[in-house]
């Protein structure tokens, strides 16, 4: 499963109100619960993983990491496992 998260309605699969995050901020590519890949698409404010034997918020471009992760997009602090719950609750709705 493939999805966008940022702050518009318009473009994203996932939104996050925070002024901070740009209108498309990451793309998500999900092949399992270990294996998700996290894009950042050029954001204004950046994408960070934590790094937990540095304990720092750490930069990427492009990642690969599991469902219990923790990124910060913008100032917005989120579990990987938050997006792909948040984007499978949005499909459902899109549904019914």
């Amino acid at each position: 499963m493939k999805f966008y998260v940022g702050r518009s309605a318009q473009q994203c699969d996932v939104i996050v109100n925070d002024d901070s995050v740009s209108r498309v901020h990451l793309q998500v590519e999900a092949y399992s619960s270990q294996a998700i890949t996290l894009q950042d698409q050029n954001s204004s404010y950046g994408s960070f993983y934590w790094h937990e034997q540095q304990q720092a918020w750490l930069p990427f471009q492009s990642i690969d990491l599991s469902v219990n992760s923790y990124i910060m997009i913008g100032n917005a602090k989120l579990r990987v496992m938050e997006l792909l719950i948040a984007y499978q609750v949005q499909r459902r709705n899109q549904r019914v």
